[in-house]
């Protein structure tokens, strides 16, 4: 596990160096737009050169974060962007678009590219595809199992990071549409609006429930560091860019002693838990853990004790906890009864009036018997921001009489500089200059250096302070310098940049209609010698989808979940074994590995934003291409057969955990699956439950709102269902 990389999130300039001062391996971090977390502060084109200056010092790298769609008109910005970051030496791109790294592939070769979580990469046959296409790492879907990641790392030479730490989200990453088509602001264009943390009513038949139903728990998987290492985990990626310093300081930090051997993993888990906790901590699809709080959607906290009384006044409350635990000024306080927040404060005028026993004036309105948690520890968060992360350094330093001053400085016997002092030593007439006065001078100022003088050999010389800060602030720049020089040598590829042609080029009309239909009755009205069909089973069983298939003759393709596994991939290649003349719809990455020369139909859930990532898929040999139900217009340029979805009522939510055992206490040798389960929103806006049925269940969240065209210049992709 020492070996494996801690990777941390920088939303900002303070989280960045609360990374690197607690010990990450490596930062991920986005500029002021084109990445998914365009809602934070983030960083620009003036400040990013220093801040891969001050990570790779350090030998940290830093990853950048281009991991949303981008359109035609976006495309040339764009690689300039990636021009400039490369010269500024960062280590790579995490990009999520297929149609931007095959950009930057063609424009730039050496570039390092990262398969974004966005693109949905949860098995063998995804991390083949990204591999072939030029990517050297996946990060992997959350939603993948240990199984698959060891089949992957045992049978695919790509770099695994995994996320280990922070907010699950509810949906599979980059086929989130809630967001998107409830108000505009799109996920995949990093602009989510967080429906998901949103209370709901919860419908079945007469029944009626309300609460925070799509509200995923954070994960932790202290405890499967191990095991994730052994399965080839390279990377330990911890979510929350939007997080503030304080969370991204204690999670390294934690993260950063656990890597390094120091197990303790109530004390760790409990100071994760301080900094941010929402649900209590699952292992994300490791277990069959619930996945959903529906009580509380944001900071729970750690739980520290209990209210014992409550005197309420007319302006001010006296509130008496009973914790073991030292409450400060300005820690922030959550009360909880019956598993629902009643208030939430920041102390302020606080005093321990017992043992253990603590006396909080405020005007929160709270009730005796309240769970007290502790969301904010306030001398911790100061111990964080005093951590300075040092670089030691070798020292030796020379003063004779009559001759120049000279400071060495060595760096792992990597980057070894000197230098000279300006003018010559002066004989000293009173008293001469001591070891002591070196070594204190000549640490002032040393920024992230730490000097450990192994060596000092002086005359009898006075040396004035001047002459020392000048000689050291010049060496310590040249170290730098040498430092960074020797990080390039070892990480950084050479920069190449070629022209590409980023113009235009014809489009072709496609010569028939798609239908998507899951009973073959819903056929009887179509004309079959005009049509593509898209067989939708609500359950792949292999004998049922044969009899579909003997009794159409046309073009039939049969509908590729978003998500599998290794034992659903056995499933689909045994339906297609069986069936020889059927086609791949595909909804995911991993099925344009397993075409062997069949037609494939890509889906919108392969988010086709751009005509670059029509381009890159046409060479693939792909003719038919679904584009996002989020392409506000048509692709400007085409070269292939382009549709758009026409009048249905979208998915807009994908997910692997079972609403039905989370909330109905299904079981799966007992299951109680239903049709007609809604999810309600607030505006009484309406989603219908939905299963797709493999080996694994994928579920779904279905508008009941219909969707009309936007693509008048493209054929459409009709629903018969």
């Amino acid at each position: 596990m020492k070996r494996a990389e801690l990777l941390a999130p920088a939303g900002n300039l303070e989280s960045f160096y609360s990374a690197i001062n607690n010990g990450a391996d490596a930062v991920y971090l986005g500029l002021d737009d084109f990445n998914a977390r365009g809602n934070i502060e983030n960083f620009n084109l003036e400040n990013i050169e220093d801040v891969i200056k001050h990570a790779h010092l350090f030998g940290v790298k830093v990853y950048l974060t281009l991991n949303i769609l981008f359109d035609d008109s976006e495309i040339a910005n764009i690689l300039n962007i990636v021009s400039k970051l490369l010269k500024f030496n960062v280590d790579a791109f995490i990009v999520q678009d297929l149609g931007l790294a095959y950009c930057i592939k063609k424009k730039f070769p050496n570039a390092v590219l990262h398969a974004s979580t966005q693109m949905g990469i949860c098995n063998l046959e995804g991390a083949k595809f990204v591999q072939n296409f030029g990517f050297s790492r996946v990060v992997l879907a959350r939603e993948t199992s240990l199984q698959e990641i060891t089949r992957i790392h045992e049978n695919c030479d790509i770099e695994i990071e995994y996320f280990v730490q922070g907010a699950l989200c509810v949906s599979y990453s980059g086929n989130c549409y809630i967001s998107s088509l409830s108000s505009g602001a799109s996920g995949n264009r990093g602009k989510c609006k967080q429906f998901c943390r949103l209370p709901y009513v919860l419908t079945s038949g007469k029944e009626k429930r309300e609460g925070y139903f799509l509200s995923a728990k954070d994960f932790c998987m202290l405890d499967r560091l191990q095991e994730l290492a052994e399965a080839g985990v390279i990377s330990f990626k911890i979510e929350g860019r939007a997080r503030r310093a304080g969370y991204v300081g204690e999670a390294v930090a934690v993260y950063r002693e656990a890597l390094d051997g120091e197990r303790n993993l109530i004390a760790q888990k409990d100071r994760l838990k301080t900094v941010f906790n929402r649900g209590g901590y699952i292992e994300g699809y490791f277990n069959d853990d619930k996945k959903i709080d529906s009580h509380i959607q944001g900071h729970r906290g750690l739980k520290i004790g209990q209210v014992i009384k409550v005197n309420n006044g007319k302006k001010f409350n006296e509130i008496t906890i009973k914790s073991k635990y030292k409450i400060s000024r300005g820690d922030g306080l959550k009360f909880i009864l019956q598993d629902n927040e009643i208030a939430s404060i920041g102390v302020n005028d606080v005093k321990e009036i017992a043992k253990d026993v603590y006396q909080i004036t405020t005007k929160a309105v709270v009730k005796n018997n309240c769970e007290v948690s502790l969301t904010l520890n306030s001398l911790r968060e100061q111990e964080l921001k005093q951590n300075v992360r040092k670089i030691k350094i070798k020292a030796s330093f020379y003063a004779k009489n009559n001759d120049f001053a000279k400071i060495i400085l060595d760096y792992n016997n990597e980057a070894i500089v000197e230098m000279l002092s300006e003018e010559k030593n002066q004989e000293a007439i009173n008293q001469a200059l001591t070891k002591e006065e070196v070594i204190s001078q000549l640490s002032k100022g040393c920024e992230m250096f730490e000097l450990d003088f192994d060596k000092i050999e002086l005359g009898n010389v006075f040396i004035r302070k001047s002459v020392l800060n000048d000689i050291r602030r010049k060496t310590i720049e040249k170290l730098k310098d040498a430092i960074l020089e020797n990080y390039n040598k070892q990480n950084i590829k050479d920069f190449v940049e070629r022209d590409i042609d980023l113009s235009c080029f014809d489009k072709k009309m496609p010569t028939k209609q798609i239908y998507f239909f899951n009973d073959i009755a819903q056929l009887k009205n179509i004309n079959l010698k005009n049509a593509k069909l898209v067989y939708c089973p609500k359950e792949y069983n292999r004998i049922l989808i044969k009899k579909v298939c003997d009794q159409i003759e046309c073009e039939l393709y049969l509908n590729m979940p978003i998500f599998a596994n290794e034992a659903d991939i056995k499933l689909f290649k045994l339906i297609l074994e069986d069936n020889p003349n059927l086609n791949i719809f595909a909804n995911n990455y991993y099925a344009l590995n397993l075409n062997n020369s069949r037609k494939v139909i890509v889906s919108t859930n392969l988010n086709v934003f751009n005509s670059y990532s029509v381009k890159a898929l046409q060479e693939l040999g792909i003719e038919d291409i679904i584009v996002s139900v989020e392409v506000n217009e048509s692709l400007k340029n085409n070269g292939t057969h382009l549709y758009g979805l026409e009048n249905y009522k979208p998915i807009v939510m994908n997910f692997l955990h079972c609403p039905f055992k989370e909330h109905f206490a299904s079981k799966c040798d007992n299951c109680k699956f239903k049709y007609g389960v809604k999810y309600i929103m607030q505006n009484n806006k309406s989603f219908e439950l939905i299963r797709i049925k493999a080996v694994t269940c994928n579920f779904a969240l279905q508008s009941q709102e219909v969707l009309r065209a936007k693509f008048a210049e493209l054929n459409n992709a009709t629903f018969l269902f």
